[in-house]
């Protein structure tokens, strides 16, 4: 059964006759009269009788027609829904973020995103290392990430999209004693308890192993995660902590001591992790779209390529507070550590 035999007998109950159905579908006589024999012989039933020149249906042509009729409602529906799909204005989207993204930089971006798109159902996780996320996309728990720039290789199966860096910046009380320097060495934070996200993350394994690097003994006295919860302690004066830049706003700026520090550490590079076998919906790559046209752009070029690059350069675009660092941010002297 083929549902070109069923928009014919439909066609034929629409219009009464054999004639007004082939010019409606633009087909001849002997060609629809050969689909309804076909379609009655694989039934085992009669679907019209002939009274004259009409021809009107049968009891169970009848009861076929009511039933082909729905079915050809539905049909017509699913190819709206896939239309739909195609366009983003409906499906599905599962996205996977760190806690510091989640609360800073994504509000906007979703809201903006929510409203365009309504109809889309978008499912966010919350993952506290890089390690996770990129787990998430090679597993395709989640149809992209956005996170950190990974400090280890990548999986095959996954690629990472680099949007924008931002400066690491050291935070520590007002009347902290780092805050009386003019320059910042990495001799100067080992001194001091070092409050840091956990130890599988990015910021944390390159902190701890930047000052391994120069033999510098350090100490840090709190894992946590959120970076909420690290400016909560620094203000207690546990410890000062190294954050990116995205996190603070106004009021950390009045609070808190801020000085960046990325030319000891380097900046924080952020952007999207995907798979590079993956079908990539109309909704996922709209949602790109909305961190930056660059970047759109840069993974539409990128994106069919086979020998692709695992990352490239970020936007000049930033949707966040650039915080007030402090003085003496020219580069530090490593040879005076």
């Amino acid at each position: 059964m083929e549902i070109s035999q069923l928009q014919t007998f439909a066609e034929i109950v629409k219009t009464g006759n054999y004639a007004n159905a082939s010019r409606n579908l633009f087909i001849s006589q002997s060609a629809i009269s050969h689909q309804i024999k076909n379609l009655e012989n694989e039934l085992g039933i009669k679907l019209f009788q002939r009274l004259g020149n009409k021809r009107s249906l049968t009891d169970p042509g009848r009861i076929l027609s009511n039933a082909v009729k729905a079915f050809l409602k539905e049909l017509d529906d699913l190819k709206r829904l896939c239309g739909d799909i195609r366009d983003s204005k409906s499906g599905n989207l599962a996205v996977a973020t760190s806690t510091g993204v989640l609360i800073h930089i994504l509000p906007g971006i979703i809201r903006r995103f929510s409203r365009e798109f309504p109809q889309i159902r978008l499912r966010l996780v919350s993952r506290g290392s890089c390690s996770e996320l990129v787990d998430m996309v090679k597993d395709d728990s989640t149809d992209l990430a956005v996170g950190p720039a990974y400090t280890q290789a990548l999986p095959m199966e996954v690629r990472f999209i680099e949007w924008k860096s931002f400066p690491r910046v050291l935070i520590a009380a007002r009347n902290h004693p780092l805050s009386k320097k003019k320059t910042i060495r990495l001799s100067d934070i080992s001194r001091y308890p070092l409050i840091l996200p956990r130890r599988d993350t990015s910021m944390t394994q390159i902190v701890v192993k930047t000052l391994q690097q120069y033999d510098l003994p350090h100490e840090v006295v709190m894992e946590m995660d959120g970076v909420e919860n690290a400016k909560k302690y620094v203000r207690m004066g546990i410890g000062v902590a190294m954050i990116a830049s995205y996190t603070l706003n106004h009021e950390d700026n009045e609070m808190f001591w801020c000085h960046d520090v990325s030319r000891l550490f380097g900046k924080v590079r952020y952007g999207i992790y995907y798979r590079k076998d993956k079908y990539f919906t109309t909704a996922m790559e709209q949602f790109i779209k909305f961190f930056s046209m660059e970047l759109y752009e840069t993974f539409l070029s990128h994106r069919n390529e086979r020998h692709a690059p695992t990352h490239w350069g970020p936007s000049s675009d930033f949707c966040g507070v650039t915080p007030t660092l402090g003085k003496g941010d020219g580069a530090p002297d490593h040879k005076k550590l």
